[in-house]
């Protein structure tokens, strides 16, 4: 999943040299998730998420992506020594679905330079 919607980001070529690694694996089926793709608004719904009455289509069709999901691996970036707020948002729509699934991290952050070969 790319946690970073900004522009000029570099996450989907950090996130595509973990799906080759993944896959080279064998033991996944992989997926690609970008969050600038599922484009969700600030929080606005009016029921908690773990009730799971959204009100919001965009709400409904993040639930059953992540739903789907066995696991998950963030691509994120560090920003101001902590997460994107894509991601906050994203990860705060939702409540069960994220319940007892594997995840894992690969973060990049600092420099832009530190990621010159991912251009």
């Amino acid at each position: 999943m790319i946690a970073s919607t900004r522009e000029g980001r570099v996450g989907a070529p950090v996130a595509e040299w973990f799906m080759e690694r993944a896959r080279q694996h064998g033991g996944f089926d992989v997926e690609l998730v970008d969050l600038k793709a599922v484009n969700l608004p600030m929080l606005s719904e009016p029921n908690h998420p773990r009730l799971k009455k959204q009100t919001q289509e965009t709400t409904t069709a993040w639930s059953a992506t992540v739903d789907a999901l066995d696991a998950f691996v963030l691509v994120t970036p560090e920003y101001n020594f902590f997460s994107p707020p894509a991601l906050v948002n994203a990860l705060d729509h939702l409540y069960s679905e994220w319940s007892y699934k594997a995840a894992g991290f690969v973060s990049y952050g600092g420099s832009p330079a530190a990621c010159a070969r991912c251009r």
